[in-house]
């Protein structure tokens, strides 16, 4: 997964067979990010500052990546974060126009201790139409023609 994107999600996406996949139909933000994945937290906002959710008031993210030959966690240098909204959640009349991403680090990954940014994006806007998405575990591919 090397692109970003924003999109509908095509079909379902696994990520780990012990977890309920992400289903086909929902919101899709992806991104990159380095270091250990377990003292990172991602949170996407809208331009007021407004955490962008489903209308449960929730969504999920994940941190994924090789893990380097030695084996060490906390020298990944390239993975890729996914956010989503389900799709029993979404209501596209509630999207902000713009959403940006903010990467914090934190002390304690069970409690998110210590939470402080480290990176965010500038605020992206939302296409008037979402083109869908295909997440798969080699790349993110886009289909533009949605």
């Amino acid at each position: 997964m090397e692109q970003s994107g924003i999109g509908i999600l095509k079909s379902d996406f696994t990520y780990d067979p012990e977890q309920v996949p992400i289903k086909a139909g929902s919101l899709i933000f992806t991104g990159s990010y380095r270091g250990h994945p377990g003292f990172n937290a991602l949170l996407l906002k809208d331009s007021q500052g407004n955490n962008v959710v489903g209308k449960d008031g929730q969504a999920e993210s994940i941190f994924m990546a090789t893990i380097p030959e030695n084996g060490n966690i906390g020298e990944i240098s390239q993975g890729t974060w996914i956010y989503w909204i389900d799709v029993d959640n979404l209501d596209m009349n509630a999207l902000p126009d713009t959403v940006r991403a903010e990467l914090y680090r934190v002390n304690n990954m069970e409690t998110n201790e210590g939470q402080r940014l480290t990176s965010d994006t500038f605020g992206i806007a939302l296409p008037a139409t979402i083109p869908s998405i295909e997440l798969t575990g080699a790349q993110t591919a886009e289909d533009k023609s949605i």
